[in-house]
């Protein structure tokens, strides 16, 4: 008795081969159940079948124990393959495709099958098993099945979640009769199961896919949680604007005020080389001076000079000192200002004035970190943080040729902005009672008051000549006034109506203007100090040498 009629007797005994809701398990069980009923008239013929389930039992253990769905249909195709004793099998699911070789070997590049065949299995759901495909009537109108020279093909159809997603191909090129009826028994009960295993892997496909595109979510979530986080931390600290900022002597509670020590404190360690722009008297060597005290630095010299104050003839002999005899007078050797400055910082105000010759040799300087003594040969190593400052916008002055382009890029490592006065008005308060503090501290005496309706006077004024405006303002203020400053002694400009910037619509010439500003609060210092040079020059903030060449040039000497 050969093994189909094995099958078919058990076909009788049995209501029908493993479902694909019932497990190889149960099949098994069923198996066994009716061998008992019946007896052991198929022993032989039984034995046969149970060896070739039970290699079905063991691949479809492998199978579901595989989770990545072009695993799973490499390892069916290759187990129906060992199955049948096929030489090539062929399986589509969906958008992929495997063909291999009864040994294992990838064929996909070299397997030609009928496609026309596949495609007419999928969609009747009806397997082809034929042992003579080229002299098989139902395939005849199949001319592919005749190209590819197939003598057996097997061919069966697979249901992946009630769709006819899926078609195995099997076919021998050498042998007749290749695929036997227990063969296409075996493989639609295979084929049922292998339905469960792959509706399992592709499930865990997209629940692995879904959990990655969830992982993706959170972390696009999280970084979204975070921005807002610092956004919220920045909008909060910008409300906090009622608290007052000290950072070295630099005071206020402004929002440019904040932006600048935010940028005082990621600049402060770094040796780069910083530029300072802005108006006269918005503090730009306070600043200056509150890098060097922040920085690494802060144990060395601090030395300060106003490019503007020294003669070019002394320029040199200034920045890089002499040797003894160098020239007439030269009766000992002299540090310059970069020897002095070493292991610390040199401030260099007012650099813009600096005439062509001169910017050569600081050029040189900054560009070797040596620099020559007047009358000297032998170059001198010089360790110095440079930090420059003008009131002038130094790249239009490259652009008009009046300062060299390499020096300007020399100078300008980091760029900072000193805030006009009238920008940060909310810190006038602060800087008010930051002056009427230091007054008290000259005198002696108890600090004196201001009344709200003089300090909204002086919020509401332009300043054109910004802090140290103020600060000449408050400390002649204090001078005068009793216990509470008196509005009587202000300056006429200040006084409303008086051309504040506000109630004035007359043009005025800016350079012209600041002139005249300066000219008068020099004027009402000296008066004040009782025309004592060096208290007036203390009071104004400015070097006493500083102070005569400006009486020099207002014709007040």
């Amino acid at each position: 008795m050969d093994v189909s009629e094995v099958i078919r007797q058990w076909q009788t005994l049995l209501p029908a081969l493993p479902s694909s809701e019932e497990s190889a398990w149960g099949f098994l069980d069923r198996l066994a159940t009716g061998w008992q009923r019946e007896g052991g008239q198929f022993l032989a013929a039984t034995g046969l079948m149970l060896q070739a389930y039970d290699k079905l039992l063991h691949i479809l253990r492998e199978i579901n124990d595989v989770k990545e769905v072009k695993t799973v249909i490499t390892l069916i195709l290759d187990s129906a393959i060992e199955l049948t004793a096929a030489e090539r099998g062929f399986l589509l699911l969906r958008d992929i495709e495997i063909a291999r070789h009864f040994d294992g070997a990838d064929i996909m590049g070299e397997y030609k099958i009928s496609r026309k065949l596949a495609e007419s299995v999928q969609q009747s759901e009806q397997p082809i098993i034929s042992g003579n495909a080229a002299g098989d009537d139902r395939l005849t109108h199949f001319a592919s099945v005749h190209a590819c020279r197939e003598l057996s093909v097997l061919c069966v159809p697979v249901t992946v979640r009630g769709e006819k997603s899926a078609v195995l191909y099997l076919d021998n090129r050498l042998v007749r009769n290749a695929f036997q009826p227990h063969h296409l028994t075996l493989v639609t009960a295979f084929t049922s199961q292998l339905t469960l295993a792959l509706q399992s892997a592709s499930m865990y496909q997209e629940l692995t896919q879904r959990s990655q595109k969830i992982h993706l979510l959170n972390i696009a979530l999280q970084r979204k949680v975070q921005l807002q986080s610092r956004e919220l931390e920045l909008v909060r600290a910008q409300r906090k604007t009622t608290e007052p900022v000290h950072y070295h002597n630099i005071y206020g509670q402004s929002v440019k005020i904040r932006e600048l020590i935010c940028m005082l404190e990621k600049i402060k360690d770094h040796d780069m080389p910083v530029l300072i722009q802005g108006e006269s008297g918005t503090g730009k060597e306070l600043v200056a001076r509150a890098i060097h005290a922040a920085s690494s630095r802060r144990s060395g010299p601090f030395i300060s000079e106003n490019c503007a104050a020294i003669p070019e003839t002394l320029l040199e002999s200034e920045l890089f000192g002499y040797e003894k005899g160098a020239f007439s007078g030269a009766t000992q050797t002299k540090k310059g200002l970069f020897e002095e400055a070493s292991s610390g910082t040199l401030f260099l105000d007012e650099v813009a004035e600096l005439s062509v010759e001169s910017q050569k040799k600081l050029l040189r300087a900054l560009a070797e970190k040596e620099i020559r003594r007047v009358g000297g040969h032998e170059p001198i190593a010089v360790d110095v943080r440079i930090i420059s400052a003008s009131n002038r916008d130094l790249k239009e002055m490259v652009e008009a040729g009046e300062l060299r382009e390499d020096l300007f890029y020399r100078l300008n490592g980091i760029l900072l902005t000193a805030p006009p006065l009238r920008e940060r008005r909310e810190d006038i308060p602060l800087l008010v009672e930051h002056f009427l503090s230091e007054a008290a501290a000259l005198t002696g005496q108890e600090a004196k008051r201001i009344d709200k309706s003089l300090l909204s006077l002086l919020i509401g004024y332009a300043w054109p000549g910004n802090i140290r405006q103020l600060r000449n303002e408050i400390l002649r203020l204090a001078a005068l006034s009793g216990t509470v400053l008196e509005a009587s002694y202000l300056s006429p400009e200040i006084l409303p109506g008086a051309g504040n910037g506000r109630h004035d619509d007359k043009v005025r010439n800016l350079p012209h203007l600041l002139r005249e500003v300066e000219k008068g609060e020099i004027l009402r210092v000296l008066q004040l100090a009782h025309h004592n040079k060096s208290r007036a020059a203390q009071l104004l903030g400015i070097s006493r040498f500083t102070l005569q060449r400006k009486l020099d040039k207002y014709g007040m000497g």
